[in-house]
Formats: structure tokens, C-alpha cells, sequence
């Protein structure tokens, strides 16, 4: 037992043979002399080691217990905890509804720049006029075949109807246009000349077949004539042959009539003969007219559908010229301000499509527009928080603003130079974070940042993403 009451276990060989040992280096310690109470020296050190032991027991617990719940906790923790994460994109400000390039479809020459940069405009005002001489000459010569081909065409109306007069339109007896006055005098002449030429044929025909039944008629009269005298003749002839019988009249005389006999026959006959043979030439008079007119009408038809489609077609080229000739007054496509005019000289070439200026909006909206890699977009949804950051002011001053995503294009786009690809997205800063901020000022152009707030993770998923991410590429064979 020792002093305090407790009771002393006996101790094993090893064991002494330890305490032993440590009793040596702790000779200076725990010298012999210090012992009392009949205890043995590796007593007193197996006593000093328990109450030792007994000490540190508390602070262990208590150790354990604190790092088993602070890893109990970080794992709750990383399991029901929702971290944000953001995608830093690149932008500029720009104006929502986009500024306008200025240009022309065909190009030409710069006469009068009527506005200055900076200056405000209308939509539909005028800002710049192209030279008009080319145009104007086209325009003017288009305007010339329209007079021509509507004469013509009246003319050949005309021609078509029989009519002894052409009905021109107005626009062709303009005396103060001198195209109309050329145009109509070489109409006239032609149709003049065509009508004396068609009607001269057809007067020559007529006459021909005039001619054929006027002998037709002749030829008709002297069968008649000779009808009736073989008629006389026949009866004369008769009453002589009864004559003859009785020896009153000669064998010579009854000869004589019977060869007038012959003569008429034979003469009818002649008559006969005529007459179809002028039948047959007034038909090839006839068939000639019909032949005349046919073709007098079939010419004039066909000139007729080609005049009236080259009428259509210059009324077209017409219609294109006058188009480009309102066109050489540039106009504004918007309201708002002239900005990074390219051609300022007059009598300088504008290639066909090429800017000429650009019209900035007023008054509009301004939102951060960025490029947002590709590999972001999934977790990128229109209505999503943002926080801008102008970087044209100190960042001491100004701190990120809230916005929200308004647009995300719906299809990549491939940067021509780098090839690099990425969308298109724009944000729009919460206004009334700006009206918190008066001397803060939006500019087109002024470079910003945008950090696109994705879709929440857990901090396990951050934890635990490479070695997921090794799992899904191991055992893989390219």
C-alpha cells in the first residue's frame, strides 16, 4: 500500500528490468536516499507514470473529440454547402440596339459629305451625296428607249387596226423633249413609208383582179354573141340544105354556111379557154392579197410582242436606275450620333458596300457585350446573375456591379483571324446601382469585365472532380 492508500500491483521481471534502466538515467532525479515508506524505487516510477498517464487522458479525449468533429463537420459541410463559381469574360460597352454602318450598294464618288463627326441625326436624313452623272445618263438613256418604244408601238397598232392616223401617247408629243420630237418624226415617216408600201401591193393586186373579172365579163359577152350566132347560123343552115334538095340554093353556098358553122364553134371554144385561163389569174390575184395582208399582219405582230417586251424591260432598267439615283443621297438608317466617318474628301471613290460612316444610337440602353468560351455555355442561361466591372475606373472607387445576362447567341461564332470560337453574350447593369453612382458614366466602347455566375456546385464536387475526372479517361484506348 502506498501513502495515499493504493494498492501496489506486483511488477513483472521485464518490466523492473525497464524500470531499472530508467531508473539509472534518472539516478540524478530520484535519488536513492529520497524513498521512504518502504517503497522501491520503480515503484515510486511506474506510481509517477500512471498519474501521468491519468493527466493526459482529458486533453486526448478532448483532442480527438475536436478533430473528429471538425472533420465530421468540413465533410457535412462540404456535402450541403453550395459554392459559387464565375466565368471571366472579356467585354465591351455597347449600345442594345447595335450601331448602324453606313454604306451604298453600288459605290461611286463622294461629291458633298453634308455632316461632321460627332454631329446629331434623324432617320432618314441626308448625310451624304454621291456624284449623279453616270447615273443620270443611264437614267436619261433608259427614259429615251421608253419614248421610242412607245411610239413604235402605237404605230404598229396602227398599222395592225388599218387606221390612216397613229394615236401617240402624250409622253411621245412632249415638244419640249427633244428625243419625243426625233422619235415622232422618224415614226411618222415610217409609218408613212410602210403604209404606201403595203397599200401599193395591194392596190396592184386589186387592179390585177379587176382586170381578170373585166375580161372574165368580155370573155362571157362574146360566148354569148357567138352562142347566138350558131344559133342563126344553125337555123339559116337548115333551110338551105332544104333548099339544096330542091336544087334552089348551090352546093357552094351550103359549104360556106357550114364553114361560118365551124368557125363560130371553134371560136367559142377559143372564148372558153380565155375565160378559165383568167379565172385561174384573178385566183393567184386573190391568193397574193391574202398572201400580202398575212404577212402585212404577221410582221406586225411579231414586232408588236418584241416592242412590247423590250418596253417592259426598259421600264424595269428605269425603275432599277431611278432607284440608284435616289440612292446617291445617303441617308441616315437611324436616329443618333455620326461617328468614324471614313471618306471625308470630295471626288474620292467609295468601293460598292464599302463604310462610310457610322451612326452610333442616342438615348439607348448601354449593356456589356463579351465572348464566352465554349466550354462555359452549359451553365450559362439568359436571366443569370452578373457582376460587372468597369475597368476604365479605379477599382477603389468602384466596386463590381450587379446585372444579369439579357442575350446568348444560340449558335458559336469563329473568329476569322484567330479561328479561336466562342458566343456571344451581353448583360445589362441594374440600373439602380448606377444611380448610385452619378459621376459614373456608360460609353460605347469602354472596356469592362464580366463575371458570369454559374450554376452552383457542392465543395465534395470541387474536392473530388480530378479524381472523377481520372476515373472517366482511365482504362480508355485512343
Amino acid at each position: 500500500m502506498t501513502e495515499t492508500g493504493e494498492l501496489i500491483r506486483p511488477t513483472s521481471p521485464e518490466k523492473r528490468e525497464k524500470l531499472s534502466r530508467a531508473a539509472a538515467r534518472r539516478a540524478e532525479i530520484l535519488p536513492p536516499e529520497n524513498t521512504s515508506g518502504g517503497e522501491a524505487w520503480y515503484q515510486v516510477l511506474e506510481r509517477e507514470q500512471i498519474d501521468t498517464a491519468a493527466s493526459l487522458r482529458k486533453p486526448v479525449i478532448a483532442g480527438t473529440l475536436a478533430v473528429v468533429l471538425g472533420f465530421g463537420g468540413f465533410l457535412g459541410w462540404a456535402f450541403s454547402a453550395d459554392l459559387d463559381s464565375a466565368s471571366v469574360v472579356t467585354g465591351t460597352v455597347v449600345v442594345d440596339s447595335k450601331k448602324k454602318t453606313v454604306s451604298h450598294l453600288e459605290g461611286g464618288i463622294l461629291k458633298r459629305l453634308l455632316v461632321q463627326e460627332g454631329d446629331l441625326v434623324k432617320e432618314g436624313q441626308p448625310v451624304a451625296q454621291l456624284d449623279d452623272t453616270r447615273a443620270r445618263s443611264d437614267l436619261e438613256q433608259f427614259l429615251g428607249k421608253r419614248v421610242g418604244l412607245m411610239a413604235k408601238l402605237a404605230r404598229l397598232r396602227a398599222e395592225q387596226s388599218g387606221a390612216e392616223k397613229v394615236d401617240y401617247p402624250t409622253l411621245v408629243l412632249d415638244p419640249k423633249n427633244p428625243i419625243a420630237v426625233d422619235v415622232l418624226a422618224a415614226e411618222q415617216r415610217l409609218f408613212q413609208r410602210r403604209r404606201d408600201a403595203y397599200l401599193g401591193k395591194v392596190t396592184i393586186q386589186r387592179k390585177e383582179i379587176e382586170q381578170r373579172v373585166a375580161e372574165q365579163q368580155s370573155l362571157t359577152a362574146l360566148i354569148d354573141a357567138s352562142q347566138k350566132q350558131r344559133e342563126f347560123i344553125g337555123q339559116r343552115l337548115a333551110g338551105m340544105k332544104e333548099l339544096a334538095q330542091k336544087g334552089f340554093v348551090g352546093k357552094a353556098q351550103l359549104l360556106e354556111q357550114e364553114a361560118r358553122m365551124s368557125e363560130l364553134v371553134g371560136q367559142a371554144g377559143n372564148y372558153q379557154a380565155q375565160t378559165a385561163k383568167s379565172e385561174q389569174a384573178k385566183a393567184s390575184a386573190e391568193a397574193t392579197l391574202a398572201s400580202i395582208d398575212l404577212d402585212w399582219q404577221s410582221d406586225v405582230a411579231t414586232q408588236l410582242q418584241e416592242a412590247q417586251l423590250m418596253l417592259n424591260e426598259v421600264e424595269s432598267q428605269i425603275t432599277s436606275a431611278k432607284d440608284i439615283m435616289d440612292r446617291l443621297t445617303v441617308r441616315s438608317p437611324q436616329d443618333g450620333a455620326v461617328v468614324n466617318i471614313q471618306m471625308r474628301t470630295p471626288g474620292g471613290a467609295i468601293p460598292a458596300g464599302q463604310a462610310i460612316m457610322d451612326v452610333v444610337p442616342e438615348k439607348e440602353p448601354m449593356v456589356v457585350e463579351g465572348k464566352l468560351g465554349t466550354r462555359e455555355i452549359a451553365s450559362v442561361r439568359v436571366g443569370g446573375k452578373t457582376q460587372v466591372r468597369l475597368t476604365a475606373y479605379d477599382h477603389r472607387v468602384l466596386a463590381p456591379l450587379e446585372g444579369k445576362l439579357t442575350y446568348v447567341a444560340a449558335d458559336q461564332t469563329i473568329d476569322p483571324q484567330t479561328q479561336n470560337t466562342y458566343y456571344v453574350i451581353r448583360a445589362e447593369i441594374d440600373q439602380a446601382q448606377l444611380a448610385n453612382h452619378p459621376k459614373v458614366a456608360l460609353y460605347p466602347g469602354m472596356p469592362a469585365e464580366l463575371l458570369v455566375l454559374k450554376k452552383p456546385r457542392r465543395a465534395i464536387d470541387y474536392l473530388f472532380e480530378p479524381v472523377t475526372e481520372s476515373f472517366n479517361r482511365a482504362f480508355r484506348e485512343n
